[in-house]
């Protein structure tokens, strides 16, 4: 199979969101990865060539609150179960840097969350998997011709959801979509079931990718 076909479309479950203002300088305060999902299909054959979707096992000291738990369905038993971090890096890695284009809704945020973790793990990646240190290196995707595509970015003006302004005499705003409101914009209103599970968001952001830019629905996907 041809690097060219080739789409790896993957999201994150964490443990909260980012901090900002001045705790975002301090890698302690950011959240950790619970569940890392992604999919790596072939446009030309139109089928999935690999698929990876595991529970993260992140240490036992490191709360779970109560509102990430009934949003992404994680327990306790579930990371304990988990793959460690430092493997699922180095797995999504050897696939990252084979595929033509990396997609994510709002990648912006799941890239953020697996540099995080690059870095908490630093010393045995550099040790262990030095490759996985060129994951979304701007230098590094340049030269292997690796391109983004962010469904929340380029469905924005697709869904064109308006707002009005949050500021008094300002003037109405086009707001980035959430997943399900483009997947429904694409598809008719549909619904559907179980988002917030990482790979039932990567089956939904493929089928909204493969919609926009191909103009193609696979059936396959079950969603």
């Amino acid at each position: 199979m041809e690097k060219s076909n080739r789409v790896l479309v993957f999201d994150t479950e964490t443990t909260g969101l980012p901090p900002r203002g001045e705790d975002a300088g301090h890698i302690k305060n950011y959240p950790y990865i619970t569940q890392l999902s992604y999919i790596v299909y072939d446009c030309e054959a139109k089928e999935i060539v690999y698929k990876f979707d595991s529970y993260i096992n992140i240490d036992a000291s490191i709360p779970l609150s109560e509102e990430v738990k009934k949003l992404t369905g994680v327990s306790r038993e579930k990371l304990d179960n988990g793959v460690d971090m430092l493997s699922a890096l180095k797995t999504f890695y050897k696939h990252y840097s084979t595929s033509s284009k990396i997609i994510a809704h709002n990648i912006g945020f799941d890239k953020q969350m697996m540099m995080v973790e690059m870095e908490r793990h630093r010393e045995s990646i550099q040790t262990d998997h030095p490759e996985c240190l060129a994951l979304f290196n701007t230098y590094f995707e340049k030269s292997k011709n690796i391109r983004t595509y962010c469904t929340m970015a380029n469905g924005k003006d697709v869904c064109n959801i308006t707002l009005p302004s949050k500021f008094e005499g300002g003037r109405p705003y086009k707001k980035n979509p959430k997943l399900i409101e483009l997947y429904k914009h694409l598809f008719d209103n549909k619904e559907v079931e179980g988002l917030h599970n990482s790979m039932m968001d990567v089956l939904v952001c493929l089928q909204c990718y493969l919609k926009m830019v191909h103009d193609y629905v696979d059936t396959n996907l079950g969603v």
